[in-house]
């Protein structure tokens, strides 16, 4: 997958990939992940769910209810669509021009796995590809998982 990245996806030289098992102790990091301590800003769910709260309210909003939720669907003969060429509910990021290139192949197979395996601990960058070789629509039922922000509010 490096190999892959660094010969696609290597826009500076800044940019530099890693393999890292992150459920490793902080003490069994490399250095050069350490050394990105305080660099990198990465938010929670809840603190990203505390910045919807208090956009809403800076706008004059009370928030009512506010959660983060797991929707289960199923793929149908539409989201396995071969003119799409990706599955047709994962919105603007699959529109684009170009659907021959190397990203957005690697990206259609990426965001497949996380809505087929939403629990996953590594991805599959083949996860669209494999399936979409045996597709059979009028085979089992194939479960598809999307997170989604449920937010209720009204104006003050």
């Amino acid at each position: 997958m490096i190999a892959f990245a660094e010969q696609n996806h290597k826009p500076m030289d800044s940019v530099q990939y890693l393999v890292q098992d992150l459920s490793q102790s902080w003490d069994s990091l490399s250095p050069v992940l350490k050394a990105l301590e305080s660099k990198l800003e990465t938010k929670s769910e809840e603190k990203q769910l505390d910045e919807i709260r208090q956009a809403c309210s800076d706008n004059g909003m009370q928030v009512t209810k506010l959660n983060v939720d797991l929707y289960a669907n199923y793929l149908n003969k539409f989201n396995m669509n071969p003119d799409l060429n990706a599955p047709s509910n994962f919105g603007p990021a699959f529109h684009v021009e170009d659907k021959t290139s190397p990203a957005f192949a690697f990206m259609k197979n990426i965001m497949f796995d996380i809505a087929l395996r939403p629990d996953a601990t590594a991805l599959n960058p083949h996860a669209y590809d494999q399936l979409a070789a045996k597709w059979d629509p009028n085979g089992p039922i194939v479960p598809i998982y999307v997170h989604g922000i449920h937010l209720m509010s009204y104006k003050l």
